[in-house]
């Protein structure tokens, strides 16, 4: 692990970095195998990374940082269902989703920054103030955190919305009609209020 993040974070070169035996892969976010330079290019044009570790491999994968779309009928329904079930909320359909997803914490994660973003007063007084909206604090199945207000993803639905979702935090912003936003990686919640009068403005 610790060549491959030498790697990514320092842009050098697999070489004399540690003593890992274990396979490295690069990805691209179609999960395709690529060379070192395109994986660098790739970085510089919005992406970051993800490291997934097995017994014999290192496999680093792109993730697109900011991303738009459109969820299904069915994406939309299963994901607030679930949402609703995790976290015993009713859902008006007319409610915008905000749903922040915290992966586990691993052995190369300096710290948990999930605190941070739970604990924020006033991003709590914002959504109290603006009951159009509807929060989730969901982390990863297998991931307890002690409060009332995180759900764990029991049944690894929300993960699918997160795919290579990174360690400190993640958001996704889910309008009635399913267009949504997503932020991959740790974000700054004091900016969801206007990325979200920016998106309901669109």
């Amino acid at each position: 692990m610790k060549r491959i993040l030498h790697l990514l974070l320092l842009c050098t070169s697999f070489s004399v970095l540690g003593q890992s035996t274990k396979k490295e892969y690069l990805h691209d976010e179609n999960g395709n195998e690529v060379g070192l330079e395109v994986f660098k290019a790739k970085l510089s044009e919005g992406y970051i990374y993800s490291i997934e570790e097995t017994d014999t491999t290192f496999v680093a994968t792109l993730v697109l940082r900011e991303e738009t779309g459109v969820l299904s009928n069915e994406e939309l329904n299963e994901i607030k269902y679930e949402l609703s079930k995790l976290s015993g909320k009713t859902i008006d359909q007319t409610q915008i989703l905000i749903v922040h997803f915290f992966a586990k914490p691993n052995q190369y994660s300096p710290g948990n920054c999930i605190d941070n973003y739970v604990k924020d007063a006033a991003y709590k007084r914002f959504l109290k103030k603006n009951p159009q909206y509807v929060r989730f604090n969901i982390t990863e199945k297998g991931y307890t955190y002690s409060s009332k207000y995180v759900n764990e993803d029991i049944n690894g639905i929300i993960h699918k919305f997160f795919k290579h979702g990174s360690v400190c935090g993640n958001y996704m912003i889910i309008q009635p009609d399913g267009n949504f936003f997503r932020m991959i990686g740790e974000y700054i919640q004091k900016n969801i209020p206007d990325k979200l009068a920016e998106l309901e403005n669109n």
